[in-house]
């Protein structure tokens, strides 16, 4: 009976080694498993503020995107509005050179009649011709300057529409990287 029991208590401490080293393995797998729902969980979290960011980055270069399109639009009323202040200007210039060149040829013909009135008169010509020439010449630095802002304006509209597509391209990879982790995790 002695032998009985005594084989009893072995066989009863080897079942407890064994069941004691299956629930260590168990520990062991449940740690690792913790481990990784952790590790899977901060991953999900700083993918969704990289998310985040990007919409947030997105959003802004949008509102830009918005603002140098609207910024375009009135540089490109403006330039038009100068072009056609310069044709009106320049039809003024053209009929004042016309009205110089009578002046010239109605004194050449009238010899002194009148001498002094037509000197008067041609001063007059001469000074709206500079001061058309010289309208003539701001409105051309004006179209110039306009025509450099537009150009820098649709510049910078380009390389945000790039962005921004870089933005979203992005935006929807880390999307589809957040999905990952939580599809192993189910």
């Amino acid at each position: 009976s002695q032998g009985v029991s005594s084989e009893l208590c072995r066989s009863t401490m080897q079942e407890n080694s064994v069941l004691s080293r299956k629930n260590r393995a168990l520990q062991d797998q449940l740690s690792i498993t913790s481990a990784k729902k952790e590790a899977f969980k901060a991953q999900a979290q700083r993918l969704e503020r990289e998310f985040r960011k990007g919409r947030e980055q997105t959003d802004t270069l949008h509102k830009d995107l918005l603002d140098a399109r609207r910024e375009a639009e009135q540089t490109s009323r403006e330039a038009q509005s100068a072009v056609a202040m310069m044709t009106e200007m320049r039809k003024a210039h053209l009929a004042e050179v016309k009205l110089l060149q009578r002046g010239l040829q109605a004194q050449a013909r009238g010899g002194q009649e009148n001498g002094r009135n037509r000197i008067n008169e041609m001063a007059d010509l001469v000074d709206k011709v500079g001061r058309a020439v010289v309208q003539r010449d701001e409105a051309l630095r004006d179209k110039t300057q306009m025509e450099g802002k537009m150009n820098q304006v649709v510049n910078y509209l380009r390389a945000s529409a790039d962005e921004n597509a870089q933005l979203k391209k992005t935006n929807k990879k880390l999307s589809e990287d957040m999905k990952v982790p939580s599809d192993q995790h189910h």
